[in-house]
């Protein structure tokens, strides 16, 4: 969802319940008892759309159907409401604590109002973003989980080795001939 979006805050909670490399779900249930070599999730929220993605890293015996179908599993679990209400209250607080801590320096505070500019957010919008989370309820993470993490996702799968491009064949290009000292109108205005 766009960045304005209501369902924005919880998205932010969804992608942290996932994967935050401690308390998420791909964490605590895949990477620390070794059924993936690593797992995570991230997300993008601009100002026309955004997107949530998962990904796993494979051990050596695995292959990528596996790998799929783990990372599946857990996103499952999310929509299901396997998860605890301690694990949401110790992401929100590790949310709040990295928030205001990035805040504290020049650095932090200057991306933040860059940000509210860019995404034409007024400023009164950009810093309730921590009230907007600290808000959000366990049914509204289950619903925005149900409603955006569908069947229709799309699975990219990196391999080892040298790719094996499809060749296009792409029409050729008209020769142009090139003259110069001649130049359009435009040029000639502005010069």
């Amino acid at each position: 969802v766009p960045r304005s979006h209501p369902d924005r805050s919880a998205l932010v909670l969804v992608d942290m319940l996932l994967g935050n490399r401690a308390t998420g779900l791909l964490d605590q249930r895949l990477v620390f008892p070794q059924r993936l070599r690593g797992a995570g999730a991230w997300r993008r929220s601009l100002r026309c759309g955004g997107l949530l993605g998962v990904w796993g890293r494979p051990r050596a015996d695995q292959d990528l159907d596996e790998i799929e179908a783990l990372l599946l599993e857990q996103v499952a679990a999310l929509k299901d409401g396997d998860f605890s209400d301690e694990t949401v209250g110790g992401i929100l607080r590790s949310f709040e604590v990295g928030l205001l801590r990035r805040l504290e320096g020049n650095a932090g505070r200057v991306d933040t109002m860059g940000r509210a500019f860019l995404y034409d957010e007024s400023w009164e919008w950009s810093r309730g973003s921590l009230d907007r989370v600290r808000a959000v309820t366990r049914s509204d993470i289950q619903r925005v989980a149900q409603r955006y993490l569908g069947a229709d996702c799309v699975v990219g799968r990196r391999r080892t080795g040298e790719p094996d491009p499809v060749r296009v064949r792409v029409g050729g290009v008209a020769a142009r001939s090139t003259t110069t000292g001649r130049h359009s109108p435009l040029f000639d205005e502005v010069m």
